[in-house]
């Protein structure tokens, strides 16, 4: 007799559920992915450890998305340069993009639909309201939905999960489970649900799911009360890692076993922290990313800090040709990480913030020999970074100024400024009751918004 533990049975029946449930979905979506992501889910595995398989998949991919963007009229102006592009016998990802001008979120949100291309073709659209509340809709060809599944599966692999699996969007607000399927990959049924119905607040009880993903603050919360069996992944903001470089923490270990750094803009996550490797490394086959120099907009050297530019290598309908995210951070590229992947590495320090007043007053206080790096924290309270002995105050608004870490010392001369907040802290949710949490889609982006301004958090009174 073969025994057959109560826990085998259970994860067996569950098992089972989920694949009617992911059949079910996708007759329901009508989802176009098929036998054909087995295929791809071993092309992007194999691309992450082979040079040359990531550079072909690089090129051939930009060069036929410059094609499609010489057909947006928001590219009208470089539409040659770029169907030149298209033909250029340099194999340089870097050599493809130089010249052509950089996208801006302003640009982006103020004329979206000029970036559209006049046959985009069977499309998704993705409806974003981003960190400013503004509404944005993005229209992404059906076959990247097939490429991000294939690129997602790096992460999934690398924690073991099995084909057919939930995965909890994990919001820091209350918020009842909605489940769906199909979204990216049709074997993944997707949860939001909020953060006390994990931790078994008053009247909940843990929501089973194989995949949590939440920002580092929430990783923190659940790291020793999740239900069992669950892994964690942290995304959004900056982790506790990059904090401590930058002095706004102690040091200590990342909130989670992994990291993914995703953009509503981009087919696919920008990046990645899997767990046999401390560092990010970003999606290259998928998204190309540049640091620029954050005042003239030229390109950095490698390892030096500045504002990233992201270039989508999936998105042939509307085109994202170096668009400038608003992040700050560097790449190391053009080695073999001791994990064995080629994908450059990526360390994330932070939001470009704002405080251009303030940005100028420092750099007319401070000799032109220093280099330094102003840190908005979370309370925003204000902390200068610098390589150099200041004599006095700077700046009445500084309340602290400490040496510039080893690792940033390469920063550029006139400085960056960088945000630490995160979009939603829990100190603006917590306590806070159900009616007001439901009042609006938009009142995260109010909360955040006024706490900028300094004013109370502002409630939607449906």
């Amino acid at each position: 007799m073969i025994g057959v533990s109560v826990g085998g049975l259970s994860a067996w029946a569950r098992g089972l559920g989920l694949r009617a449930g992911a059949w079910i979905g996708r007759l329901e979506s009508n989802s176009t992915l098929n036998n054909s992501l087995a295929g791809r889910v071993v092309a992007a595995s194999r691309a992450q450890y082979d040079a040359s398989l990531l550079q072909r998949r690089q090129t051939d991919r930009l060069r036929t998305v410059l094609e499609a963007a010489a057909g947006a009229s928001a590219h009208a102006d470089v539409a040659g340069l770029l169907l030149e592009r298209c033909h250029a016998g340099t194999d340089s990802v870097a050599e493809l993009l130089a010249g052509i001008p950089i996208m801006t979120k302003d640009q982006v949100r103020h004329g979206l639909r000029d970036y559209l291309v006049p046959t985009p073709g069977p499309v998704d659209v993705r409806v974003t309201s981003g960190t400013s509340g503004d509404v944005t809709q993005v229209a992404r060809p059906r076959a990247a939905t097939v490429e991000r599944a294939a690129v997602d599966r790096r992460l999934f692999d690398s924690l073991g999960l099995p084909p057919f699996f939930t995965l909890a969007l994990v919001v820091p607000w209350e918020q009842e489970p909605v489940d769906s399927w199909g979204l990216i990959d049709w074997r993944i049924r997707l949860r939001q649900v909020g953060l006390d119905q994990l931790v078994g607040g008053p009247g909940t009880a843990a929501t089973p799911a194989d995949l949590l993903m939440t920002s580092p603050a929430t990783c923190s919360i659940l790291a020793d009360r999740h239900p069992a069996g669950c892994h964690i992944v942290s995304a959004w903001e900056v982790t506790r890692p990059v904090r401590a470089l930058l002095g706004a923490v102690a040091p200590g270990p990342p909130e989670s076993t992994a990291e993914m750094y995703v953009a509503a803009e981009m087919s696919a996550p920008i990046a990645v922290r899997y767990p046999d490797c401390p560092s990010m490394h970003v999606n290259s086959d998928v998204v190309h990313v540049e640091i620029v120099n954050p005042h003239t907009g030229e390109p950095v050297g490698a390892g030096t800090p500045g504002l990233l530019v992201l270039t989508d290598l999936l998105n042939t309908s509307m085109p994202f040709l170096r668009y400038r995210i608003g992040d700050v951070g560097l790449v190391e590229e053009g080695r073999r990480c001791s994990c064995g992947r080629f994908t450059p590495v990526l360390t994330l320090l932070g939001r470009g913030g704002g405080r251009m007043a303030e940005t100028r007053d420092l750099a007319a206080r401070l000799p032109r020999r220093h280099r330094w790096v102003l840190v908005e924290q979370d309370d925003g309270t204000p902390v200068l970074l610098t390589d150099g002995v200041v004599d006095g105050d700077i700046n009445e608004r500084i309340p602290q100024v400490r040496p510039l870490p080893r690792a940033l010392r390469a920063v550029l001369p006139g400085g960056l400024v960088v945000s630490l907040r995160e979009r939603y802290p829990l100190r603006d949710w917590r306590g806070r009751s159900a009616w007001e949490l439901r009042a609006g889609a938009r009142s995260p982006h109010a909360a955040m918004l006024a706490r900028r301004r300094g004013g109370p958090v502002p409630v939607e009174r449906a």
